[in-house]
Parts: structure tokens; C-alpha cells; sequence
């Protein structure tokens, strides 16, 4: 029995009477903002929270003020809420990191290093199976012309999630009640919902990326029924992995295994990408030459494939069989769906909470910008551009990738590009170390995946992460193990929606950002200042646009397709 109740139940009848009267006062007065404002909750002692309960219970005796205030520890937007490493740890850490400031640079940064974490989970989170499939397809399609996209996207990222750390590390509110209080209660639980959607359905092609690889792995396919036993083991292995991250030695060792996982994928793309040979000015370019692909480009590479599709359309009566104009569309589309998507909704929902959970506070800040640049950048950057490298070195120009479909005239999987490495690499580093690099992406995506979950059930339910319904929302994206079974066949239907909800809100939550950032009220000293707030206010604008410009172009592509679909 918790303290509150056992007290509840020393009360005596005139006690009891007058804490009926207290709440129903209570109620009266919170009853209008209660539907918009207040979060469910199925915890007896909740509703203690407010100070117009503590209010009107003054002076109604002794007993009743001591339940209004032992329920104050217990508020859900109060500083209690995930700081779960140990107390002298942190002292620990702001010791370090005060010395660490007077340190001459380079043993500064070492030091930064050993103290990082969060902004490698967001590497993690990102570099899952959409990432895969988009960095294969600007290969194939554009060869070495694109990479320059996926960098500057995720510079936006950074941009976006400095702000989100200043804003986590300087108050002591949770980042969904801050929205819902100082925006507004739509964009707090649309940005909520829009991240439980996303983590819930996106879990599906993961698992169903995962066991194709181990399928290639193997040697064998693993269809059907087959698919589920390695499915259930790779969910064992992450609910084995995230289930206790809410305890201080929980979050240390999900850190490490995430950065492990991290650093897995980076070196087994690394080891293909050495054995293939590459064009080194070819790459340079691509990094620095910020071409935009447009319609009616000639693209040296493609003409066999061109060839072979204007006579495979005349043969089949296809109108309009203009190959290279659907080659620079299809770099349009990369190009533009990289800069909406190379962060999702669902990352920036859990990353100032995983700043909670290791107890980060301002004292943080030059450290959370290091490990954002170092942990969350870096590694995505590095990742993304080994496979476009891959890819465009081996598969871009190969006419067996060209189809007549208009919206996608060259499609290549991973499996495609393993079986094209391995007369370069050998077998073992095209099906076994680029397999290894490809199951790291998408087990630490659905490691996160899972982690979100419990944070967005525990804060739409009102309780703390380790409880009840954090461990329940945790569980949630564990239907996932039936994406073998279902995404072929209903991917569609759940991911065009799905996608169309998420590019809607992410600027909306972008936005959400932008204005918590500029509240006096809420950021209180701060808040940037001067010269340096135009400076940041200009950033986040030209970020929020390129992500809503995205949005909207990738919303008016994907409506009239789903539309059509449902129609017939």
C-alpha cells in the first residue's frame, strides 16, 4: 500500500467527509481544461497533483495537507521523472566534465567521448531499413551524384535536436507536457500518437529486412511459417536488450551495446566497400558537387539500360518510353525524401528523454552538442555513404535493374547488391560481413523502436517510465515479428498512410520546437539572446521549410496512389 493510501485509510468519518468535499471542489474547477490538458491516469493519487487541490484542502486538517503534499514528489512534470543514474555518478560526471573545460582541446574531446550516448541511439534509430533501401537506390539510380543529400539532411537534424537539448537540459518539464502546455494540446498528442504509429508500423519491415538477410546468410529461404522462429529469437535478443533500460546500470549497457551495434554496421560496409574498386574523384564529387538531379539530364551509364528499355516498351506497346527523363524524376524523389525523412518523428520524440534518463542537465551542454555531431552525425554519415558508394560502384548503369514501371524505372534490393558484390568481394564478405552490417541496422532500429514505444504509452498514460504501462508500451512493437508474414502483401496499406500522418507532423512537431525555443516563460535565462537568437531562429526557419517543402511534395505523391489503390 502506498504512502497516500495507507493514510487515506486513517481517516476518520468527519476526515473522510471533508476530502469528498476537497475533490469534488477539485474536479469542479479542473473539469473544463481536464479532457485537453491533463493526461489519462489510472494511478489512484494523480489528481493530488495540482496546486488548486492542495488549495482548497488548506486548512482542512492536519491529515489531508500531509496527503497533498506527499503526492507532490509523485507529479509527472516535476524533476523526479527518469534521472536514472545514480546520484553520485552524475557528481561524478559535472566533476569531470568542470576539469574537462580546462583541458587543452583534444583531451577534452577524448573526454566527451567516453561520456557520450544519446546522440548514438539516434544513429542507431535512423540507420534502419528505409535508410538502407534509400541509400541503395540513390547508388543504383544516381551513382556517386548524391552524396552529398544524406549529410545535409542530418546537418538539419542536428540543427533541430541542439535546440531540443537546450531545451530538455535547461527546465525540469518533460518535453510532451511542454508542448501541451506552452503550444498547444493538438500538437502535443498528434506529435505523441504520430511517433506510437510510426514505431508500431515501421517495426514490421524491419523484422521482414532481417530475416531476408539471415535467409541469404543461410543459404535457404525462410517463408511463411518458417519466418517465425528466427523472428521470435531476434525479439528475445531485444527485449533482452531494452527491458531494463530504465535502471542506471540499464541505460550504461543499452548505450554500449547500441554504439557496439553502431560500430558494427560501419565496419562491415567498410570491409566490402575496401574490396570493391572505386572513383575517387567520382566520390569527391559527389560530396561536394551538390548536383540536382532534374528530368531530360543526360546520365552517362544509363544508355544501355535506355536502349533495352525503349525497345522492351515498343515490344510492349508502353507509351512515352523516356528512360532518362525517369531517371532525373527518381533523383528528384530521393533528393527530396531525404530531406524530409533522414529524421523521423518518432527520434525526436525519444531523444530529450534519453537526456533525462542520464540525468543531463545544463552543466551537459557542450557535451550534448559533442555527442550529437560525434554520435548522432558521424556514424549515419559515414554508414549512408559506404552504401551509396557500393551501390553506385556496382550497380548503377546495370540494365537488369531497369523496369518500365514510370515511378521507379530501376529497382534493386540488398540481396541484389550482395549477389553484385560478390564477384568482387568474394562470397563470404558479400553474403556474411554485408549481411552482419545490414542486421546490425535493422536489430538497433527495432531496438529503438521498442524504447520509444514505452516512453510515449508512459507519458499519453501519465505514468513513469518503468512502470506498468512503460513496460506495456515497450511490448507493443513486438507484433512486429509478423512483418514476414504480412508486409509483402498489406505493406502498402500500412506504409503510405502511415507516411502521410508522419511527414504531416513532422514539421508540426519541428514547429512545436521553434516556438519553445523563443518562450521567455519556459526557457526562462536560456533562451538565446541577441544576435545569436536571430541566428538560431533563421536556422530552425530554413530547416522547418526544407522539411515541410518534403512533406508536401512526398503527401501529394503518396494520396493520389492510395487513393487509386483503395478505389480499386
Amino acid at each position: 500500500m502506498s504512502g497516500i493510501d495507507s493514510r487515506l485509510s486513517s481517516l476518520d468519518g468527519n476526515g473522510l467527509a471533508v476530502f469528498g468535499r476537497a475533490c469534488l471542489v477539485h474536479f469542479a474547477r479542473i473539469a473544463p481544461s481536464l479532457v485537453m490538458r491533463t493526461p489519462i491516469s489510472f494511478k489512484s493519487n494523480r489528481f493530488f497533483m495540482t496546486p488548486s487541490f492542495r488549495a482548497c484542502m488548506k486548512q482542512r486538517g492536519p491529515d489531508i495537507q500531509e496527503i497533498s503534499t506527499m503526492s507532490e514528489g509523485a507529479r509527472p512534470d516535476g524533476p523526479s521523472h527518469v534521472k536514472a543514474i545514480a546520484p553520485e555518478t552524475l557528481e561524478r560526471e559535472r566533476a569531470l566534465l568542470s576539469d574537462l573545460k580546462r583541458k587543452p582541446l583534444l583531451r577534452r574531446l577524448a573526454g566527451y567521448a567516453g561520456l557520450s550516448g544519446p546522440g548514438w541511439l539516434q544513429a542507431a534509430f535512423t540507420l534502419g531499413g528505409g535508410t538502407l533501401a534509400s541509400s541503395l537506390f540513390a547508388g543504383t539510380v544516381m551513382g556517386y551524384r548524391l552524396l552529398w543529400v544524406q549529410p545535409l539532411a542530418m546537418i538539419c537534424g542536428v540543427i533541430m535536436f541542439t535546440a531540443v537539448a537546450r531545451q530538455a537540459l535547461n527546465t525540469d518539464e518533460r518535453p510532451f507536457a511542454a508542448v501541451r502546455r506552452h503550444v498547444h494540446p493538438a500538437m502535443a498528442y498528434g506529435w505523441a500518437l504520430a511517433s506510437l504509429l510510426a514505431s508500431l508500423i515501421w517495426c514490421l519491415p524491419q523484422y521482414s529486412l532481417s530475416i531476408s538477410v539471415v535467409s541469404d546468410m543461410l543459404g535457404r529461404p525462410l517463408e511463411g511459417a518458417r519466418s517465425l522462429p528466427p523472428s521470435i529469437v531476434i525479439l528475445g535478443l531485444v527485449l533482452l536488450i531494452v527491458w531494463n533500460y530504465g535502471s542506471s546500470k540499464g541505460v550504461k549497457l543499452f548505450e554500449t551495446l547500441i554504439k557496439l551495434c553502431v560500430a558494427m554496421i560501419i565496419v562491415c560496409f567498410g570491409l566490402v566497400v575496401l574490396r570493391i574498386p572505386l572513383d575517387g574523384s567520382a566520390i569527391a564529387s559527389g560530396f561536394f558537387g551538390f548536383h540536382l538531379p532534374v528530368p531530360g539530364t543526360h546520365y552517362p551509364g544509363w544508355e544501355q539500360a535506355a536502349a533495352q528499355f525503349t525497345a522492351q516498351a515498343a515490344a510492349q506497346g508502353q507509351p512515352d518510353p523516356r528512360f532518362m527523363d525517369r531517371i532525373g524524376a527518381s533523383g528528384s524523389d530521393i533528393l527530396i525524401a531525404a530531406g524530409a525523412t533522414a529524421v523521423g518523428i518518432n527520434m525526436t520524440f525519444m531523444y530529450p528523454y534519453t537526456l533525462r534518463a542520464r540525468g543531463w542537465t545544463r552543466e551537459y551542454t557542450g557535451l550534448a552538442q559533442f555527442d550529437l555531431w560525434t554520435g548522432m552525425l558521424i556514424p549515419f554519415v559515414v554508414a549512408t555513404s559506404l552504401i551509396v558508394i557500393a551501390a553506385a560502384a556496382v550497380l548503377h548503369g546495370d540494365a537488369s535493374f531497369a523496369q518500365l514501371n514510370p515511378a521507379s524505372p530501376v529497382k534493386a534490393s540488398a540481396g541484389d547488391l550482395a549477389k553484385a558484390i560478390e564477384p568482387v568481394t568474394g562470397k563470404f564478405f558479400a553474403h556474411v560481413v554485408f549481411g552482419m552490417g545490414v542486421l546490425g541496422m535493422t536489430v538497433s532500429s527495432i531496438c529503438m523502436l521498442h524504447l520509444v514505444s514505452g516512453f510515449i504509452v508512459c507519458e499519453l498514460m501519465g505514468d513513469v517510465p518503468g512502470g506498468r504501462w512503460y513496460k506495456f508500451g515497450m511490448l507493443l512493437p513486438s507484433a512486429g515479428i509478423l512483418g514476414p508474414l504480412v508486409w509483402a502483401k498489406y505493406g502498402f496499406y500500412l506504409a503510405i498512410p502511415t507516411s502521410v500522418i508522419n511527414f504531416f507532423f513532422l514539421p508540426i512537431a519541428y514547429i512545436s520546437f521553434f516556438v519553445l525555443d523563443n518562450r521567455k516563460d519556459y526557457l526562462g535565462e536560456a533562451r538565446p539572446k541577441g544576435l545569436r537568437r536571430i541566428a538560431w531562429n533563421v536556422a530552425m526557419a530554413a530547416v522547418i521549410a526544407i522539411v515541410a517543402t518534403g512533406a508536401v511534395y512526398k503527401i501529394g505523391q503518396m494520396l493520389p496512389d492510395l487513393l487509386k489503390k483503395l478505389q480499386g
